[in-house]
C-alpha cells in the first residue's frame, strides 16, 4: 500500500463491531471533516463489521467529504481458544480476533504514520492503543455509552483490588468518587461476576483505557454534570493509585443520525397512524434492534398497555421462530386497535420520536437511544435489558431526571399492574409532568452543545487544534 500524502490534517478511526457503535463514529468523523476539514480514514476488517456496515461506511466516504475506508484481511480463528471460552462466546471470538490484529493494524498505521496525528478506537478495541503508542500516534477511544459508565470503568481496578466478593453477592450501595451511592445491582453486566472470564476481559479494558492520550464522551455537560464534573475535577480519584496522569476527558456529545438519514420508505405505516393521534399522547415502546423481552414478561407488557387506556405505538421485535401467538395475549391486538398499533417491522426512530404525538419512550436505555430521545425532548421510562443499560438508567432517573423507572419484581420483571401504573403516570401524573419538562430542558441544552459557542462545538475546536499541531 501505498503512502497517502495529504495537505490536510489526518485522523484514523478503527470502530468496533456494531451499529450502536458505527453510528457515533460516522457522525464523529462528518463533524471533523466538514467543520474542522480534516481527512478521515476508517480502518476495519470484516470481522469487525458486516458487509452492510462497511457499505454504509464507503457511502459516507462517497459522500463528498473527505473520508475513506481501509480494509486489512481478517486474521485467523483459533478455534481451541473459543472452545475454551464457550460461555461468552461470539464476544470473547471478537476480542481474541481483535489482538490478533494488532500487527496488520500496526503495519497499516506505520504506512500512514507520516500524514496520521490521531487515532480514535473503540471501548472493545483498547488494545489497539499499543500499536498507536508504539509508532508515536496519540491515542484516544471514542466512548460510544454514558459518561457515568465510564467513571464505573475507571475506577473498576480499584474496587477489584477493595474486595474479594462479586457485586452481585453484596447487599449494599457502592460509592464512587464524585458520584451518588449506586446499588450494585446497576452496575454493569460485564462487572458483576469476579469469577466469569468476561469480568476480567473488562478488568483489562479499565487498565487500558488509562493510556490513551484521551477519551471522547458521546455525551454533554447539562445531560450528565455529575459525571462529567467526576471524570474532570476528581479523576485522580477514579485512576488506579499507579497512574500518574491519566487521559483528558473530552464530552462530544451528543452524536446521533440525522433523521434524514433514516430510509423514507420505510415505516410511512406507523407515521401515518402517529399523524392521527393528538399532541403528546402516544407512549413510544421499543427495546432497540438487539432487545428481546421473554414470552412472559411480552404477555405481562401487553396486558398492562392495554389496562393502562393509553395510546401506544409498540415497534414489536422477537426471535423469527417465534409466533405472535406464544406472545401476545388472544385477542390483543384486536381489543386496542383504536388507540394502539404493533409495529413488527423495522421503524424509522428518530422520526417517530421527533413526531408532535409522542409524549414517552419506554426505552431500553441503550445509549444512542437514549441521545435521540433527548435530542427529541421525550421522556423515558428506563427498562434496561443488560449490559451497561442498568447504569445509565440508574444515573437517567438519579442525575438527569429526564427518566421513571417502573417498580421492580424479582428477576429484573415488571408486572401488568405495574405497567399499567408507570405509563398512566407517564402521561398524566405528577412524576410524568416533571420528567416532561426536565426533558423539554435537556433538548435545548442538546441543541445548544453543538450551535456556535455551545460546549460540545468548542472542546471539537479544542481537540481540532491539538490535532493539527501535532502534524
Amino acid at each position: 500500500m501505498q503512502k497517502m500524502g495529504t495537505q490536510k490534517a489526518h485522523i484514523a478511526m478503527f470502530p468496533s463491531w456494531g451499529t450502536g457503535h458505527l453510528i457515533p463514529f460516522m457522525e464523529f468523523a462528518k463533524r471533523m471533516a466538514a467543520d474542522h476539514s480534516f481527512t478521515v480514514t476508517f480502518i476495519t476488517s470484516s470481522f469487525m463489521l458486516s458487509r452492510p456496515q462497511i457499505s454504509q461506511l464507503r457511502c459516507l466516504a462517497s459522500s463528498g467529504l473527505d473520508i475513506r475506508v481501509l480494509e486489512f484481511p481478517s486474521p485467523e480463528e483459533d478455534t481451541e481458544e473459543e472452545k475454551t471460552h464457550s460461555e461468552g462466546g461470539h464476544l470473547f471470538k471478537m476480542f481474541q480476533l481483535v489482538e490478533k490484529s494488532k500487527v496488520p493494524l500496526q503495519d497499516l498505521l506505520r504506512t500512514l504514520k507520516d500524514d496520521i496525528c490521531a487515532f480514535i478506537t473503540d471501548l472493545f478495541c483498547t488494545v489497539m492503543i499499543e500499536p498507536s503508542t508504539a509508532l508515536h500516534i496519540p491515542a484516544y477511544v471514542l466512548l460510544t455509552t454514558a459518561a457515568s459508565n465510564l467513571c464505573l470503568m475507571l475506577y473498576h481496578p480499584t474496587l477489584h483490588a477493595q474486595t474479594t466478593s462479586s457485586l452481585c453477592d453484596m447487599d449494599r450501595p457502592v460509592d464512587i468518587p464524585g458520584l451518588p451511592s449506586m446499588p450494585t445491582r446497576y452496575f454493569p453486566d460485564p462487572m458483576q461476576r469476579r469469577t466469569e472470564p468476561i469480568y476480567h476481559l473488562f478488568l483489562r479494558h479499565s487498565h487500558r483505557l488509562c493510556n490513551a492520550d484521551g477519551i471522547l464522551i458521546n455525551t454533554f455537560h447539562d445531560l450528565e454534570s455529575g459525571s462529567i464534573r467526576a471524570l474532570i475535577d476528581r479523576k485522580r480519584e477514579l485512576f488506579p493509585d499507579e497512574i500518574e496522569k491519566g487521559p483528558e476527558i473530552y464530552p462530544v456529545g451528543p452524536l446521533i443520525r440525522a433523521s434524514d438519514s433514516e430510509p423514507n420508505e420505510s415505516g410511512s405505516g406507523c407515521l401515518e397512524w402517529l399523524d392521527r393521534q393528538p399532541v403528546a399522547s402516544v407512549i413510544f415502546v421499543s427495546f432497540g434492534s438487539m432487545g428481546f423481552l421473554s414470552a412472559e414478561q411480552t404477555r405481562e407488557l401487553a396486558l398492562g398497555l392495554e389496562a393502562s387506556g393509553e395510546r401506544f405505538l409498540w415497534v414489536l421485535r422477537k426471535p423469527e421462530a417465534q409466533p405472535d401467538s406464544e406472545i401476545l395475549p388472544a385477542g390483543f391486538e384486536e381489543r386496542i386497535r383504536d388507540r394502539g398499533v404493533v409495529w413488527r417491522s423495522w421503524a424509522p426512530q428518530i422520526r417517530l420520536l421527533s413526531h408532535q404525538s409522542i409524549g414517552g419512550f419506554v426505552c431500553h436505555c441503550g445509549w444512542n437511544s437514549v441521545l435521540e430521545s433527548v435530542s427529541c425532548g421525550v421522556p423515558l421510562v428506563a427498562w434496561p435489558l443488560g449490559a451497561e443499560q442498568w447504569t445509565s438508567a440508574f444515573f437517567l432517573v438519579k442525575e438527569s431526571g429526564m427518566a421513571i423507572e417502573p417498580q421492580w419484581a424479582p428477576g429484573w420483571s415488571v408486572s401488568k399492574e405495574e405497567v399499567q401504573r408507570v405509563a398512566r403516570e407517564l402521561i398524566r401524573g405528577e412524576s410524568g409532568r416533571a420528567v416532561r419538562a426536565r426533558a423539554a430542558e435537556l433538548k435545548e441544552s442538546a441543541r445548544k452543545a453543538w450551535a456556535d459557542g455551545g460546549r460540545s462545538t468548542e472542546v471539537l475546536s479544542v481537540l481540532a487544534s491539538q490535532w493539527k499541531s501535532n502534524r
